[in-house]
């Protein structure tokens, strides 16, 4: 029996392209394939802003069914001056559930423990999934999206259920996936 090699896992995980299975839905999100930097801004419930960078990579997975990315702020070449307070370094998995037609998503930050989980669609030039994480109800949105660039915006319901940024992210292209 041989060692497990890094690539291993990777080649069986990362697909080239979506699955024939997704039809036009695969459009939804393909935009978003490759790597993109990050300003990142999040919002304290005092009135602060934190400004941070970050990096975002987007892959094809499992035979091209779903997506995952890989979420992390500070960018890697900064992380070892990092602290906990936006500290984020996770993980989301997005596919498409054609019995309610929507796309579905689960999102991991080990860093801080933070689990969440959202559904939503594509309404135009904007994706919209609404969710929770823990017991507090989310809405994130991919906004203002081109091939070199979106706005990604976090927020929370506040207590008079109305929605309030927490985190607000612009992204330019770094890398895409086009040969």
């Amino acid at each position: 029996m041989r060692r497990l090699r890094s690539t291993d896992f990777a080649e069986a995980l990362i697909s080239d392209a979506p699955s024939a299975e997704l039809g036009d839905r695969a459009t939804d999100f393909d935009w978003v394939i490759g790597g993109w930097s990050a300003v990142v801004r999040d919002f304290g419930c005092d009135g602060s802003v934190s400004e941070s960078t970050g990096e975002w990579w987007f892959s094809w997975i499992l035979e091209g069914r779903a997506i995952q990315d890989i979420w992390i702020v500070p960018p890697r070449v900064d992380r070892a001056k990092s602290t906990r307070e936006y500290n984020r370094y996770g993980t989301t998995i997005r596919f498409f559930d054609p019995g309610e037609k929507m796309w579905r998503i689960l999102w991991v930050n080990p860093v801080s423990g933070v689990k969440s989980e959202l559904a939503g669609r594509r309404e135009g030039n904007r994706i919209v999934l609404e969710g929770t994480s823990g017991t507090e109800r989310i809405r994130w949105s991919f906004n203002d999206i081109s091939d070199q660039a979106f706005v990604w915006r976090g927020e929370h319901q506040g207590t008079d259920k109305q929605w309030v940024v927490g985190a607000e992210f612009d992204l330019k292209r770094k890398a895409d996936n086009k040969p």
